[in-house]
């Protein structure tokens, strides 16, 4: 497999084999899977070391040898925001900010405060799993707009997502931005509609926005913070994290911010009982170091998605072409739809036993796409080859036994 330059330098630099690291992605697929040897293609997780600026303020802490109770300092804030200013376009002010271990947990804690049991919380599928959970397991009811596949890219009907909504009686919509598994980044134009269906029916909007940084060449992300949605402001709390930009997740540092004065109010007397004593340690010193020092590192990792994404969807497509692969606008996965060539009720089976891939599989996003899977590209282009070559060899064979 041939790489651009940019793309080559990344990978030799940064790419490390995690097999025997205690890797969920790689060291549970057996557990998980059922099967021996899989090619790790699932999870959001990456091959790749973070930059040596995070590996070196680790290491100083560590030879310190004290990791005791800690805060936020000025100088995180100031890079936190400078992050935010430089590739969101948002400005952000300290005091709209609260922390949590993961973006999962954040909404998890939002449902309870926002709503009683019982009440309407709206997703958008097909969607990141926990998004479903976080209704379903707060005993709230859980209502799901289905996004519509259009041209090759998911759609929102905004007069049927309306009608939802009233007749749900919907308080709380989640939503993804970029959207995770479709690729989709939502249009100033599309979030202002959405914002305004949220005000006329008295609706939260929580907007999950960890997959901010990964955006494909040509495309720019619109943040429900844009100065030009300032309206809407008393209605939004937006989560995010480095945990994905930087594969930091195991350092439980993210984002809670919200602008309004009054809800901010309310978070935090709901928030008071869940007993957040104090702040990761690790996860705040690495933010600042990857915020201070991070943006080459990610232009690399950037590059790579989009080649692997790239060279992921031409392979395959020119192997089978009646797949259906929509647009990635952003994120680093790849969304695929298999349902001219297999029956849903086959898609497991033939991933993991015939292809020998560990994937994420659609039936999990929502129940329209149960012939789907995702895969992540932020890995080794080899890897990526190899996915693709096992896809096809195993496809081939199956349809020349029918």
């Amino acid at each position: 497999m041939i790489m651009n330059q940019q793309v080559a330098d990344f990978c030799q630099r940064y790419f490390t084999d995690r097999r025997g690291s205690n890797c969920k992605k790689w060291d549970l697929s057996q557990e998980l899977f059922g099967a021996p040897d899989l090619l790790g293609m699932w999870i959001a997780d990456m091959e790749f070391k973070v930059p040596e600026a995070v590996q070196k303020v680790l290491h100083e802490r560590v030879d310190h040898g004290v990791f005791g109770y800690s805060y936020p300092c000025p100088e995180y804030y100031q890079a936190y925001i400078k992050w935010q200013q430089e590739r969101a376009g948002v400005e952000i002010e300290p005091d709209w900010v609260r922390f949590s271990p993961g973006v999962v947990s954040s909404f998890y804690w939002l449902v309870q405060i926002l709503t009683q049991p019982g009440d309407g919380v709206m997703i958008m599928t097909p969607v990141y799993p926990p998004f479903h959970g976080a209704a379903k397991d707060t005993g709230r009811k859980l209502v799901d707009y289905q996004l519509q596949l259009r041209h090759n890219r998911y759609e929102i009907d905004f007069n049927a997502l309306e009608q939802q909504i009233v007749a749900e009686e919907v308080k709380l919509l989640i939503h993804c931005s970029p959207h995770n598994p479709t690729g989709r980044l939502w249009s100033l134009e599309e979030l202002e509609q959405l914002l305004a269906i949220c005000r006329r029916h008295h609706v939260y909007l929580i907007s999950d926005e960890i997959h901010q940084d990964f955006v494909a060449a040509g495309n720019q992300f619109v943040s429900v913070l844009d100065d030009r949605l300032s309206a809407y402001r008393d209605l939004v709390i937006v989560l995010n994290s480095p945990s994905k930009t930087f594969n930091l997740a195991g350092l439980l540092n993210s984002h809670v911010v919200i602008p309004d004065e009054k809800l901010r109010q309310v978070y935090d007397r709901g928030v008071a009982p869940y007993q957040q004593a104090s702040h990761s340690l690790m996860g705040l010193l690495a933010t600042q170091a990857a915020y201070e020092s991070g943006s080459q590192w990610l232009e690399g990792l950037n590059a790579t998605v989009d080649y692997n994404d790239d060279y992921l969807r031409r392979t395959l497509l020119a192997a089978f072409p009646d797949l259906v692969i929509p647009e990635r606008q952003a994120t680093y996965v790849t969304f695929i739809d298999f349902g001219a060539y297999l029956p849903a009720s086959q898609i497991k089976d033939f991933m993991i036993h015939e292809a020998g891939l560990a994937v994420n599989f659609g039936v999990t996003f929502g129940r329209q796409t149960a012939t789907f899977v995702r895969l992540n590209c932020a890995t080794h282009p080899d890897f990526v080859a190899e996915a693709a070559d096992r896809i096809i060899s195993a496809l081939n064979k199956r349809l020349n036994q029918e």
